[in-house]
């Protein structure tokens, strides 16, 4: 690229070793432009390849392990343009869902980010992926043509972090409170599922709800030493899976009502439950995830 100088910059990291860090690119009609991070975690769109360190994460103040190459700017990417809360998202797995009126409702007023081969999602639900981000080894040609505007955060095969944890921190580090994980369920290999589902445990807390769903079924954490509600239809079927023992679970609301009940883990008393009114649930201490079958 004539005229436009190239520099990586290196610094000791509070691990205490040197990070080189990829560059972050990107093409417009005006020439190279590329993005790097104010403190608040927004992009600034620049005049020329800056190398430095990626953002700093808000919750550790330790350097991502994990960077990659953003490509493909439009004016409106990750800024203020697009009238979006920053406060609720939404990430597209490529796991298996319905794109039904629930879920679509749900997605209404979200930014969204398409994790590698999730964004063959999005047509079906009506939305236009904000970011796309993965090492794009899942997704056909057809689909990264159709989408070729769509600004792309690109990373290696060889990675330390799967695409849809890498979709999830980009959303946390775009200051979320409310994510919704579509597209859970359903990979071609189960242990996706299952990574899927802890990620989603892993990252709800008292900043940020994250749950799940597929469109016929949602995935709640259930939070600790938190009541939670919920209205859905009578008759709706539901599960509490117990991801070690449970203490002092409550469940109202019910057919098969508990009161502070201690649940060991690999128990089985709360499975299939049904909703009888407004769901209400407490759990004292332990993990959880409320399991709902919309149909």
């Amino acid at each position: 690229m004539p005229g436009v100088e190239n520099w990586r910059i290196f610094a000791i990291a509070k691990i205490k070793r040197l990070i080189p860090t990829p560059v972050l690119t990107g093409s417009g009609s005006t020439g190279w432009q590329s993005l790097s991070a104010r403190s608040d975690g927004h992009p600034v769109r620049t005049r020329v390849i800056y190398g430095g360190f990626p953002p700093l994460s808000s919750e550790t103040g330790l350097w991502h392990r994990t960077s990659g190459r953003l490509t493909n700017l439009r004016e409106d990417a990750l800024g203020e343009s697009k009238k979006i809360s920053h406060k609720k998202w939404a990430v597209l797995l490529n796991g298996d869902l319905s794109p039904t009126q629930t879920l679509c409702d749900h997605l209404e007023g979200r930014k969204v980010i398409a994790a590698d081969g999730g964004i063959r999602h999005a047509s079906d639900l009506g939305v236009e992926p904000d970011l796309w981000v993965g090492d794009f080894d899942s997704t056909d040609a057809d689909l990264l043509e159709h989408y070729r505007r769509v600004p792309k955060l690109e990373f290696p095969a060889e990675k330390d972090a799967g695409d849809s944890e890498l979709a999830i921190e980009q959303a946390m580090k775009g200051g979320a409170e409310d994510l919704i994980i579509c597209g859970l369920f359903g990979a071609s290999r189960p242990e996706h599922f299952v990574f899927n589902l802890t990620q989603v445990m892993a990252r709800n807390n008292s900043v940020c709800r994250v749950w799940g769903s597929d469109g016929s079924r949602e995935y709640h954490p259930l939070t600790a030493g938190v009541s939670s509600q919920f209205d859905f239809p009578p008759g709706t079927s539901f599960s509490i899976v117990a991801l070690s023992a449970l203490k002092a679970l409550t469940i109202e609301g019910a057919r098969w009502p508990l009161d502070e009940r201690d649940i060991p883990f690999g128990s089985t008393i709360t499975l299939s439950n049904v909703v009888h009114a407004q769901l209400r649930l407490h759990l004292h201490a332990g993990l959880g995830t409320l399991i709902v079958n919309l149909r």
